[in-house]
């Protein structure tokens, strides 16, 4: 689009017709709103509405249970009233800040999201690499297709952690290897593109699992809040770059690279220390966030424990939360 518009005012409106269209079907009154928030919210009836509707769109009304109020109602007594009460004017905020759990999950989905950020970045300020910027962009953006549907199969197989530290960890290296060859002036303009390509196919892929994944972690009742400050900490990330390219002098911009991998692999280890979600429960409360952050350091323990011990088979397998 840059190359048949040179003007950066009508390319940036351009940019903002898509966003402009999804208004169109993101709205309240297309998208029902999620059951689970309107169960927190204490408004039963319209959480029951929006699983009939769900139901009869799926074909699936007769899994319904025949005294769905009743059984609306019992989940919101036994799970979500406590938190109904707490809740008014900044108490979701309140109420995520005074978990001490909630505050270190915080802590690493910050670290983890702002290097994500920052390495999703600086791939496409490297467009001087290519003997084109435009092909260089447009290559940049076709990758991201496949980027976004290849990890379905492989969190759904292996799990959330273990495919956003593998790609991190791969990304990362590719960018660390692409510093060497530079050392060893073995790099060329073709290879360096391929690799810069290959990390960021890898990086969007991991920004794809990590969302989902960060959806996934927060408790409905604060999910909207702590997927905000992720992203609010995601646009940070990328706001790092372009400052630390411009500060440091050509022939050391290999130190931002150094750098930036490192924290990419910190980060990979990090993602180890949250709980795993896959084909879990979504947890609805704070309360249940922090019973499952503490049966998955529960299990950690007992596995470090089982190995750690010869002879004495590990049993912390088959345990399940």
């Amino acid at each position: 689009m840059a190359y048949f518009v040179g003007n950066w005012r009508p390319l940036s409106f351009i940019y903002t017709i898509p966003a402009l269209l999804r208004l169109v079907v993101a709205n309240p009154w297309v998208l029902s709103e999620s059951p689970r928030w309107l169960l927190l919210q204490g408004r039963l009836a319209e959480a029951e509405a929006v699983l009939r509707k769900a139901a009869q769109l799926n074909k699936t009304q007769h899994k319904l249970p025949t005294n769905l109020s009743h059984v609306i109602a019992r989940v919101y007594q036994s799970e979500c009233k406590r938190s109904v009460r707490q809740q008014g004017q900044l108490a979701s905020v309140r109420r995520l800040f005074s978990s001490t759990i909630m505050l270190k999950m915080m802590a690493v989905r910050t670290i983890i999201t702002v290097t994500i950020g920052i390495l999703v970045m600086i791939i496409p300020l490297q467009s001087d690499s290519s003997g084109s910027p435009f092909v260089y962009m447009v290559v940049v953006g076709i990758v991201e297709v496949p980027a976004y549907i290849f990890p379905a199969p492989l969190t759904t197989k292996f799990g959330r952690r273990p495919v956003i530290a593998g790609l991190l960890v791969t990304s990362c290296l590719l960018l660390l290897g692409l510093v060497a060859l530079e050392f060893l002036q073995l790099a060329h303009d073709w290879p360096t593109v391929v690799v810069l390509i290959s990390a960021y196919m890898l990086l969007c892929a991991t920004f794809q699992v990590n969302w989902m994944y960060s959806s996934e972690l927060y408790p409905t009742e604060v999910r909207v809040l702590g997927t905000s400050i992720n992203y609010v900490m995601n646009n940070v990330g990328y706001s790092i770059p372009p400052f630390v390219s411009a500060a440091l002098p050509a022939e050391k911009q290999w130190c931002a690279v150094v750098l930036y991998s490192g924290l990419g692999l910190v980060s990979a280890a990090l993602v180890y220390l949250l709980p795993e979600t896959n084909k879990k429960p979504l947890p609805e409360t704070i309360e249940q966030t922090e019973t499952v952050w503490r049966k998955s350091k529960q299990k950690k323990q007992m596995e470090f424990k089982g190995n750690s011990e010869p002879g004495n088979p590990d049993l912390s397998s088959h345990q399940k939360y």
